[in-house]
């Protein structure tokens, strides 16, 4: 945890392990790292998942799904949140045609 590396992939998979402590690997400077970029050029992450999600919803809109699974206590809950987060800092400012646009696709 000092490097602050909770994630990890397993071919198209990410892993990620809760910390159960805060980390400041959150939050719209660190979705700004993610935007616009492949999961393949950053850091494994939750936000590089949202990241091609939205993308594949916006740019060929295509119905996406992204599945969270692990124990009680292992995060699903906080990774929900953030993907959340992250698709609705990404589509803040784009106007309310492409937040549209986008629910209809979602």
């Amino acid at each position: 945890l000092e490097a602050r590396c909770i994630y990890t992939y397993i071919g198209g998979v990410l892993v990620a392990m809760n910390p159960f402590t805060w980390l400041e690997i959150y939050g719209p400077e660190a979705a700004k790292r993610y935007t616009h970029v492949s999961r393949l050029d950053v850091p494994p992450h939750v936000f590089a998942v949202a990241e091609e999600a939205f993308r594949s919803m916006t740019d060929e809109e295509e119905s996406q799904c992204i599945i969270i699974s692990g124990e009680s206590g292992a995060g699903k809950t906080e990774a929900s949140k953030q993907i959340q987060s992250y698709l609705s800092i990404v589509s803040a400012g784009k106007g309310s045609k492409e937040v549209e646009r986008v629910k209809k696709v979602f």
